[in-house]
């Protein structure tokens, strides 16, 4: 541990106090079995493999790699980040991080819990949870207006003081701050109902097969976008589907919205151009495997 802080810490004196740092984990597949942290782990193809894990903080603006860990490839990267925050404030004698960056993957509240209860500062993608779709909802008004226009960006932002309740009972302050952008909601768009419409003329040009398969066991029955469609006993083939419009309504809601949540206080703006600079990490660990002949 020794020469760890005297490493780490050479390079952390190189930083602003003001410097935003990026979390990540990666794997990397390794056939040199005789490692102790070469443990078989789910790579990203979703197959068993021998590899190890590494993680990193980078500085956002130094692009420079401040600290890292190497683990057993059987860890998974989600359960990686408080260790590796708490051991900052380890290495550094209790340097506090201005505010770590992390990818949706790192969304739950039990985290959260922990980032609140350590007074770490980060600023995470979110998932739909309820309290953050309740966010949504109220931002939805505000979200067409000129004040939470974004200057110099594609999207508007709102800001919204929560306070969730924990599974230990206990309610914490966070920030959701939602965004709405009509590049995305374009996109979402298009894609939705190009794909239920194509559903619809497969459904009506289909055709018993020579075998004799019977409408009730057409496939398309089975399909996941039949929710969007009444059930009215319509038979493949012979009865156009009618559409639900109440489902698509709330499905086709929040489209072109999304969401980061941050324990600290700051403006959706401030938020957004933190985060959107988090590419930086994606470029590190790219840098470090395919740049080297391994």
């Amino acid at each position: 541990s020794g020469w760890r802080k005297s490493f780490f810490n050479a390079r952390l004196a190189r930083l602003p106090d003001s410097e935003m740092l990026s979390f990540d984990a990666t794997e990397i597949a390794t056939e040199a079995a005789e490692i102790s942290y070469a443990q078989l782990g789910i790579g990203k193809e979703g197959s068993y493999q021998h590899q190890l894990g590494l993680i990193l903080l980078v500085g956002q603006n130094s692009h420079m790699p401040v600290l890292f860990r190497i683990l057993p490839g059987n860890i998974t990267d989600v359960t990686t980040v408080p260790d590796m925050l708490f051991r900052f404030d380890e290495i550094t004698d209790k340097r506090r991080v201005f505010a770590a960056v992390l990818d949706r993957g790192y969304f739950s509240l039990k985290n959260f819990e922990l980032f609140c209860d350590s007074g770490s500062r980060v600023i995470v993608a979110a998932k739909n949870s309820q309290w953050v779709i309740d966010a949504m909802e109220e931002a939805i008004s505000e979200l067409w207006s000129n004040k939470a226009r974004i200057p110099g960006e594609n999207f508007w932002g709102w800001t919204f003081e929560v306070e969730p309740e924990f599974e230990d009972k206990k309610k914490r302050t966070l920030w959701v701050h939602v965004y709405r952008s009509d590049r995305k909601s374009s996109l979402e768009n298009d894609a939705f109902y190009n794909n239920l419409e194509s559903f619809q003329k497969k459904w009506i040009n289909w055709r018993q097969d020579k075998k004799g398969k019977k409408e009730e066991q057409c496939s398309l029955l089975k399909s996941p976008l039949m929710k969007f469609f009444e059930k009215n006993g319509a038979r493949p083939g012979k009865d156009p589907l009618i559409p639900d419009h109440d489902a698509i309504d709330q499905y086709t809601r929040y489209f072109g919205m999304f969401c980061n949540v941050s324990t600290m206080q700051c403006s959706a703006k401030e938020a957004m151009s933190i985060y959107k600079t988090r590419d930086i990490i994606e470029k590190t660990f790219k840098g470090g495997k395919c740049n080297f002949d391994m």
